[in-house]
């Protein structure tokens, strides 16, 4: 069973490991400068990728 503190660091890797996902979904769509400039959220980088 996991402890308090293990559940929050692995929700925090799953959550960053989501994240460069969507990041490298993202370059490999052309939209490497709204990643760079990061004036996008990454939840509104997914919904433009659909």
């Amino acid at each position: 069973m996991l402890e308090k503190g293990d559940a929050v660091q692995a929700s925090e890797k799953y959550y960053k490991a989501a994240e460069e996902a969507v990041k490298l979904l993202a370059v490999s769509r052309g939209l490497e400068d709204e990643v760079m400039r990061n004036s996008r959220s990454i939840h509104e980088i997914a919904e433009i990728l659909g």
